[in-house]
């Protein structure tokens, strides 16, 4: 802390000397003030801007933590017919048109569903999948992905209500379970929506 130097007739310097107690006090507690205060505000204002990035950062930070599930229906055009060797199930014929193939990710649908997207552009090629091998063919190409968000083992019952509108592909992604199949050949995508599921992609 700084006070004021006086020199008294003697030559002796004194610290604060010449001014009264109550100003000599003042000056020194001034000088104390105007030392701190200046790091102090620069603090406050500092944390007053991390806090708000914080708040505009939270939103996408709860989305990342805590991941999506549900279940999903790929709408998948084959621009020709030709047959593709499908993993153990051996080589099948897919004829041109339209696909629908219903999945589920009960612990991360938005990562499963990038998954499938770079499949079929190609930029990835790890298969484990039967639709893995359907979407790895530069004639095949996912036109639109639509979702429904829930913790419920709907898949079966979705691929039920796919058969309706198409024909099955025989065992086609259901090796652990009991559905004829979860791959359709339709005639179009109209009816995925009024399923109740929204358009993801």
């Amino acid at each position: 802390m700084w006070c004021p130097r006086v020199t008294s007739p003697t030559g002796i310097t004194h610290r604060g000397e010449g001014q009264s107690p109550r100003t000599r006090s003042g000056t020194c507690y001034s000088a104390l003030f105007s030392f701190s205060l200046a790091p102090l505000l620069e603090c406050v204002i500092w944390v007053r801007m991390l806090l708000v990035l914080i708040r505009l950062i939270s939103p996408l930070r709860y989305s990342w933590a805590v991941p999506v599930k549900g279940t999903y229906c790929l709408c998948i055009e084959n621009h020709q017919t030709n047959s593709i060797q499908i993993g153990a199930l051996g080589e099948i014929e897919f004829n041109r048109g339209y696909y629908v193939y219903v999945g589920s990710a009960l612990n991360s649908l938005i990562p499963r569903l990038e998954r499938h997207l770079k499949t079929s552009r190609g930029e990835h090629h790890v298969t484990h999948w039967h639709i893995d091998y359907l979407l790895r063919e530069t004639t095949v190409e996912i036109k639109s992905i639509h979702t429904k968000e829930t913790d419920e083992h709907l898949e079966c019952n979705i691929a039920e209500k796919v058969s309706t509108y198409g024909e099955a592909i025989p065992r086609f992604g259901c090796s652990d379970c009991n559905c004829q199949s979860h791959l359709f050949h339709v005639d179009g995508f109209e009816f995925v929506e009024k399923m109740g599921l929204k358009k993801w992609f």
